[in-house]
């Protein structure tokens, strides 16, 4: 069988005392046989505030394309509040 496989992904994160910033892009490309099999691209990213080591608001977005799933496109949106119960 002839195939072909293409798979990426690259995440960033940048956290000082009162911000933590994170992104992330990934994609999967597949062929069998000269027909596509995969074709998937996924981009997110998060923001999120530190009130204090405990207690944080964040943002989070994140897109998804993919040909075989029966969603086309799909976006996702939250805001969030979080405590960290366990340290």
């Amino acid at each position: 069988a002839d195939t072909d496989t293409l798979n990426a992904k690259l995440d960033v994160k940048h956290e000082d005392e009162s911000w933590v910033h994170s992104g992330g892009v990934s994609m999967l490309r597949a062929e069998a046989n000269d027909l596509r099999t995969a074709n998937r691209f996924e981009i997110g990213g998060k923001s999120a505030y530190k009130f204090n080591e405990r207690h944080y608001l964040a943002g989070v977005a994140r897109y998804e394309s993919d040909d075989f799933s029966p969603f086309e496109n799909q976006w996702s949106v939250a805001i969030t509040y979080g405590v960290h119960a366990i340290n």
